[in-house]
């Protein structure tokens, strides 16, 4: 007998082996074919973004259905006000709806905060104001109104002018 060999050997398993994804105990094979390589990009640049550094992806949710041109006309037809509060609103919303164009990924320009002094004075004080602002696409979150990233580019740049 050699040295290091026992006479009782263990016999070879002729299964083949299988990787073993050690923190869900689930088996390799048994997993389901990873996503192609541009939603795998996709995917993580929209985590970065979103801030998520889990690895795994939350779920978007889809943007509020749009107003339709005519609603809009409508909407900003009906805001309160003197003349001047009216067009200072609409200027204001302008230039939001021209940041987000202009840098559409970047969360900072996709927030409103209701407590911004120059929001409050200048846009929330006029009635109808929330309202429009909903029509366009920002979702009310309490403290903030959000436009989602799914509202496109082509709808902003068209409500922007």
């Amino acid at each position: 007998q050699q040295l290091g060999t026992s006479a009782a050997a263990a016999p070879a398993v002729s299964a083949p082996r299988v990787a073993q994804n050690w923190g869900s105990g689930v088996a390799a094979a048994s997993m389901p074919a990873a996503p192609s390589d541009a939603r795998t990009a996709a995917a993580a640049a929209a985590d970065r973004r979103a801030g998520n550094t889990t690895g795994y992806a939350e779920a978007v949710p889809p943007p509020p259905p749009a107003a339709s041109a005519q609603q809009l006309q409508e909407l900003r037809a009906a805001l309160g006000g003197s003349p001047e509060k009216r067009e200072q609103c609409l200027q204001v919303m302008r230039k939001l709806l021209a940041n987000v164009a202009a840098d559409p990924t970047n969360p900072k320009f996709r927030v409103v905060k209701r407590d911004n002094k120059a929001i409050q004075e200048k846009m929330l004080q006029v009635p109808g104001a929330e309202a429009l602002l909903k029509a366009v696409g920002f979702v009310d979150k309490g403290d903030t109104f959000e436009l989602p990233e799914g509202v496109p580019k082509k709808r902003i740049d068209e409500i922007g002018r």
